[in-house]
């Protein structure tokens, strides 16, 4: 078995993955949480592909974001009949290395709550158990009956880049600043992400920011300033967003959210989103990886 770091990834590559992860998810009927994405953001150091190759034959791969410098975020695949047989180990050694040279000291390993393989993976190397996450996708938009006029919504310029970081620092406690302003950099110069920006008599109040993952849209990174929650803004700009988003593009749109968020899950319900699926993450220190 050969292991390798991608420090470039080419087309073939990712659709060797994409296939492995197809058969993945068959064999379980699951649906393992890549974002492909972001494998062109190799180059900026935040994204980490492992490859696991037998006779030129992929057989495993793990996929890492390490936009945090608190953790990093951990999915992968090994071929159905080459498991147990210490692939995604090596993957995850190779992981563990790079979080140790980037002084990352966790690492979020994230599995579907379907995955039989995924959960024994975690409890043989005594990962604990962090959160849980529901996948939400959009089925028909319910729009707000009223938008107040004071409410603007509008794609982020250069101008919004500290305010919106700051928001996001408030939002996301995971993140320091100088993590998501490298993001939000990178994002903006290669155009991975479009993020929106909403003001309420010209103060920012809140963000998100839409993926496109070439046959589906991703919402992520919501945010409303503490103060103005509970008001119906988040309802507004989220409506409003998916307004803005369905003028240029007409593919599904999908969410996440924390299981314990009542609030939020709420709020997506009303707009008309549904769950689809559930994704569990456990987390490991790095110092422990083995």
């Amino acid at each position: 078995m050969q292991l390798i770091k991608a420090e470039a990834i080419t087309p073939h590559a990712i659709d060797e993955c994409k296939a492995l992860v197809a058969l993945g998810d068959q064999h379980e009927d699951i649906a393992i949480r890549v974002i492909w994405e972001d494998f062109d953001d190799l180059a900026s150091g935040n994204m980490h592909v492992f490859l696991a190759y037998e006779q030129d034959t992929l057989i495993g791969f793990l996929a890492m974001e390490t936009y945090s410098s608190a953790q990093a975020e951990v999915s992968g695949v090994v071929h159905p009949d080459h498991r147990r047989q210490g692939v995604f180990r090596g993957l995850l050694a190779g992981a563990k290395d790079e979080c140790v040279r980037r002084g990352i000291p966790r690492m979020l390993l994230i599995c579907d709550v379907r995955s039989q393989s995924g959960k024994a993976f975690v409890e043989a190397i005594g990962a604990i158990y962090h959160t849980s996450e529901y996948r939400m996708d959009l089925t028909t938009l319910n729009t707000p009956m009223h938008y107040n006029p004071q409410l603007m919504v509008r794609e982020a310029r250069r101008e919004d880049v500290d305010t919106l970081v700051s928001i996001l620092v408030t939002g996301f406690g995971n993140y320091t600043e100088d993590d998501v302003r490298e993001a939000i950099a990178q994002d903006i110069q290669t155009g991975a992400r479009k993020f929106y920006v909403a003001f309420l008599d010209n103060m920012m109040i809140g963000t998100l920011n839409v993926t496109d993952m070439q046959d589906s849209l991703g919402i992520y990174g919501f945010v409303v300033l503490p103060d103005y929650r509970g008001q119906g803004y988040g309802r507004q700009i989220l409506a409003r967003t998916i307004e803005l988003t369905r003028q240029t593009h007409q593919e599904p749109i999908f969410l996440e959210v924390e299981t314990q968020n009542a609030n939020a899950l709420g709020l997506y319900e009303s707009l008309g989103f549904e769950q689809t699926g559930c994704y569990d993450y456990y987390g490991k220190l790095v110092r422990s990886a083995d």
